[in-house]
């Protein structure tokens, strides 16, 4: 599986050259979630709990996180990052889910639940739909948190939305 998304072109950053804390931080929640066999036979609900153990270890409240769904094992994590004015929310969805992928459809020495780095490409399950994007999301929560204050500085008197809410569901 070559690497096509954006999110996984950042994630993929540096392959072969020196790593920055940032990347390695990103590959380790990319190793993370590809290592939870999330199909539909385990579900989700291990992916969303070790998210919300990320968000948590970043000072996300308990309180701005709900892990729900009306089955246990295919439960949704919902993140709240709170404003600091009335602007509208912004939601950021992904999913964890990933569909089933038996070993002997991969590549010889290759296992879906296992992130293998060769030749400047990730390969495992997950990496191009859509841990990618959701290990991208969760890395980049700090850098969002300070964007977001910049903007409000920047842009308070340009017309900007003081007080952006997000939402992460994952």
């Amino acid at each position: 599986m070559r690497i096509t998304s954006w999110a996984t072109v950042v994630l993929a950053f540096g392959l072969g050259a020196q790593v920055l804390p940032g990347e390695t931080f990103a590959r380790d929640l990319l190793r993370e979630l590809v290592e939870i066999n999330s199909t539909s036979a385990f579900g989700s609900t291990a992916a969303a709990k070790a998210m919300a153990a990320r968000f948590r270890s970043a000072g996300f409240p308990e309180s701005d996180m709900v892990l729900a769904g009306p089955i246990p094992d295919k439960q949704n994590l919902v993140v709240r990052l709170h404003g600091k004015g009335a602007a509208r929310p912004i939601l950021l969805i992904a999913h964890l889910d990933v569909v089933d992928a038996p070993r002997e459809g991969w590549s010889p020495g290759l296992d879906p639940f296992r992130l293998t780095e060769r030749d400047g490409f990730f390969y495992g399950r997950g990496v191009l739909d859509m841990k990618n994007a959701v290990a991208g999301l969760v890395a980049t929560v700090p850098f969002s948190l300070f964007l977001l204050d910049e903007a409000q500085a920047v842009g308070a008197g340009d017309g900007a939305d003081p007080g952006v809410h997000l939402f992460f569901v994952l």
